[in-house]
Parts: C-alpha cells; sequence; structure tokens
C-alpha cells in the first residue's frame, strides 16, 4: 500500500496496487512435487493471511496460469468447488494443481484440508480434468505437505450406465453427493490430527 496524496480533511490517501516481484509459474513443466513448490511457495509463505490458489497445466503438465480460489483470514479460508472447475473450464486445462499456505506454522493437513481435497478430487474425475495434487505451504519455512506424494489422492470409482435400465433419475444418493460435492469447504489453517508427517526440505 502507497500513500499518494492527503485530502481536505488531513487524512492519507492510499491505493493498493499489483505487486509483481515474481512469477508464480514458469513456462516449464511441472514433473513433481518440488517442481511444483519452486513454482508458487515464495507467493504463499511470506503471506498474511490463508490463501488457496491453483494452477492449470496443459498435458504435458506446462502451467497455463495461476489463479487465487479464495483469500481468507489468518486460520480460515473458504474454497468453492465450483471456482475452481470454473478457471479449469476457462482454461482449457487437462490438469490442475492446488496450493494454500497455513500462515499460522506448519504445513500438516488439517480434517478440512483432506476434506476439500477429496472433494475436488471427485469434481475433477466427474469433469474429466486431472487432480495432480494438492500443496500445503508452511509459514516463513521451508515445510511443505504433498498430498500426492503421500499417496492420499486416490482413483474416484466412477460408474457409468451401461444401458438405459442403469439410468435412475431418482436415484437420492446420487442427488444427495453431486450437492455434497458443491458445498464450500471451510479450510482451518489450525494443525489436527493426520495420518502423515510434514515433508521437510
Amino acid at each position: 500500500m502507497r500513500v499518494i496524496e492527503q485530502n481536505s480533511l488531513g487524512l492519507d490517501v492510499a491505493y493498493i496496487k499489483l505487486d509483481k516481484s515474481y512469477t508464480l509459474a514458469e513456462d516449464r513443466p511441472i514433473r513433481s512435487p518440488d517442481d511444483a513448490v519452486a513454482a508458487i511457495a515464495e507467493a504463499l509463505k511470506e503471506l498474511d493471511r490463508e490463501v488457496v490458489c491453483m494452477v492449470t497445466l496443459k498435458s504435458d503438465n506446462t502451467p497455463i496460469n495461476a489463479s487465487v480460489i479464495s483469500v481468507g483470514t489468518l486460520d480460515v479460508a473458504v474454497v468453492y468447488p465450483r471456482e475452481v472447475m470454473k478457471m479449469s473450464i476457462l482454461s482449457n486445462a487437462t490438469k490442475i494443481m492446488l496450493f494454500h499456505n497455513h500462515p499460522s506454522g506448519g504445513a500438516l493437513p488439517s480434517i478440512q484440508d483432506i476434506q476439500l481435497t477429496d472433494r475436488i478430487k471427485q469434481c475433477c474425475d466427474l469433469m474429466d480434468i486431472t487432480f495432480l495434487d494438492h500443496i500445503i505451504i508452511g509459514a516463513m519455512s521451508k515445510e511443505w505437505f504433498s498430498f500426492n506424494e503421500k499417496g492420499m489422492i486416490k482413483p474416484f470409482d466412477l460408474k457409468y450406465a451401461k444401458n438405459i435400465d442403469d439410468i435412475n433419475l431418482n436415484d437420492t444418493a446420487a442427488i444427495d453427493n453431486v450437492e455434497e460435492l458443491a458445498k464450500p469447504v471451510e479450510l482451518v489453517a489450525e494443525e489436527q490430527k493426520t495420518y502423515h508427517n510434514t515433508h521437510r526440505r
């Protein structure tokens, strides 16, 4: 934020501008979690609030763009799966990666982080978009956590109708599942119980 003038009441008039001091994603393909962290960690680790962003990629893993999906507070960010899918489609992406930071500490995923990862994976499978990874960046540290590296991104078992008799538009379980996928997830940065250790660098 930069002060540019004072108004007639003696109050500072300020404006906020985009700081383009680094590039979020480079033109080179992202082949591993290390590549992904190198592409975006610097942009997230020093932020003072929880920010969720995504990188869309071509079929050869070359980044298309990086987009901010949600800006929250010190320990909370709300993510709508539709915003993730909208950017994926608008970018003509065949693959996506999700990132968010933990301003309050390390990179261990919370229960909400795990729920979001599962929900986005299911949405991507329905849209035939590959969900490569969800990476959490620790605040002001070299800690990060890759869901893919820990084997936590599982294949989603899609069952397609093989004939007309398999289609049941009154299937309430299927309707409930679609409605559940569309719900926002409130990420909480507080470190909660997890089944995996933090990946350290």
